[in-house]
């Protein structure tokens, strides 16, 4: 049997108490999926009218709808909470973190997605077709 394996037939537990091994938490990912839908909600707050004009009442749908603005927090909490685990792990007394490679892997994984949002943004909104430069102070990072 491999070191870490449970023996066959018994069913592995994990606690709160116990320490966390891997890098996926499936309680993070019921957050980010709360936040999506509070930011979903928000974003949707001008299409959707179930009565939401009355000023006098405050429905439940209405202030769910208004706490998009709670779910970007979340987004903020839950990325910083999982982005600062190799450095906590590393003032704990842990293997050091090279911070180029880290910076590279972080930029390997943003960048090309945003560089495409932006030229698709870019494209959509350009009605002349000068208007295609107005993207590039925010691929550039000067905007």
């Amino acid at each position: 049997m491999a070191a870490g394996t449970p023996p066959v037939g018994r069913k592995v537990v994990r606690t709160a108490a116990s320490p966390v091994t891997g890098s996926f938490f499936t309680e993070i990912e019921s957050l980010r999926g709360i936040a999506c839908f509070l930011v979903l909600l928000l974003h949707m707050q001008g299409w959707l009218r179930w009565g939401l004009e009355d000023p006098s009442g405050w429905w439940p749908v209405r202030v769910l709808m208004l706490s998009g603005h709670t779910g970007v927090s979340l987004f903020f909490v839950i990325s910083g909470f999982l982005l600062g685990r190799p450095f906590i792990a590393e003032m704990r007394g842990g293997a050091r973190v090279p911070r180029r490679s880290y910076a590279a892997r972080r930029a390997r994984r943003i960048l090309p997605l945003y560089v495409l949002a932006v030229v698709v943004a870019s494209a959509a909104t350009a009605t002349p077709h000068v208007h295609l430069q107005r993207g590039l102070p925010n691929l550039l990072f000067l905007q």
